[in-house]
């Protein structure tokens, strides 16, 4: 299991009320709320982002606490500014729904299909199969 995994696992109430209020947050509000719910996106794909490399490259098991800590607020703050930008422009906002469903797509093909040619695990492969798809689906939007 990977670092973020276990300090997600770590903290999983947190994280669960975090995106358990968003989702019904825009679950609820609809069209009304179309320059928020890009906010949400951009913060949410930003911020992800940024955990998923940060956490997969630089931070191992013996980081320090407070370092991880750190990662997770730097991510925070530049979330809320990729998702700031996303509000002021849509299309910023839309080309961040494209891309993450062509990211989204993307994975489904490649754990569905892809994957069964493999014997082992190739991440390499799974990346570029990724960002593949999430620039086909950023320039779709």
């Amino acid at each position: 299991m990977g670092v973020l995994e276990k300090f997600i696992i770590a903290n999983k109430y947190i994280f669960i009320t975090i995106f358990f209020c968003i989702g019904i947050f825009i679950s609820f509000m609809g069209r009304k709320m179309l320059k928020p719910t890009l906010f949400l996106i951009g913060f949410s794909l930003t911020f992800l982002f940024l955990m998923f490399i940060l956490f997969f490259i630089f931070i191992d098991e013996s980081t320090a606490l407070w370092a991880k800590w750190t990662v997770l607020i730097c991510s925070l703050l530049l979330g809320g500014v990729v998702g700031y930008l996303a509000y002021i422009s849509d299309k910023i906002g839309l080309f961040l729904v494209g891309a993450f469903l062509g990211y989204v797509g993307g994975v489904l093909l490649y754990l569905s299909v892809i994957v069964q040619f493999y014997d082992e695990n190739q991440p390499v492969i799974f990346l570029c199969h990724s960002i593949s798809l999430f620039l086909v689906g950023s320039n779709l939007s």
